[in-house]
């Protein structure tokens, strides 16, 4: 089947049932409120693109899995990431593709108009974060994954998240050069937004 799905739950209830089930929580909602906050507090501090308190708030939620439960791939980092994000009411697309690729998630921030590509490296063992950080950002670059979003949104960000261990977390924000189209009385005008490519 060829087409584009997107996938949700039906409704809140569905949502909270499933959610400590897909982040690897061994409590059955016992203190939904703890995980909502953790989720929420990434998510702002994510949007504000505010490393520091990103690292340490998406930290506390992976270190609220519980350490059997981690697996030892991207794409679990990747999965834990965007379902955080959901779960504190942002939408976010996995494996966008693009014309070079596809990053590993997209996060449209429909109040600002900013998007964020953003692209996850893991290390199983306590890696240099930055090292990672820059191997993500290098891909991004590389697969020109923020091509696509300009002209569409205000302001575009490369994301590089890196984990490294179970709950190393470091996470870097690089405005992508942008444009946007603006009509003035000699016709329409393209006007560069954002940092010079």
């Amino acid at each position: 089947l060829r087409g584009k799905y997107h996938l949700d739950y039906p409704n809140l209830e569905v949502r909270a049932a499933l959610t400590p089930l897909l982040l690897g929580f061994d409590e059955p909602l016992e203190n939904p409120l703890r995980q909502a906050t953790q989720a929420k507090a990434a998510l702002a501090a994510f949007l504000a693109k505010d490393a520091s308190l990103f690292s340490e708030t998406f930290g506390a939620v992976l270190a609220d899995i519980p350490y059997n439960l981690h697996l030892s791939y991207e794409a679990y980092y990747q999965l834990v990431f965007c379902q955080t994000l959901v779960l504190a009411g942002q939408a976010v697309d996995l494996e966008r593709p693009s014309g070079e690729g596809a990053p590993d998630a997209v996060v449209c921030h429909e109040a600002t108009g900013e998007v964020f590509v953003v692209e996850i490296k893991y290390r199983q063992d306590k890696a240099d974060l930055k090292r990672l950080l820059q191997k993500a950002m290098t891909r991004i670059e590389e697969k020109k994954y923020a091509l696509k979003f300009r002209g569409a949104a205000k302001a575009i960000y490369k994301t590089a998240l890196a984990v490294a261990g179970r709950t190393d977390v470091a996470i870097a924000f690089e405005e992508a050069p942008n444009w946007r189209l603006e009509e003035s009385p000699a016709g329409h005008v393209v006007q560069r937004t954002g940092p010079s490519a």
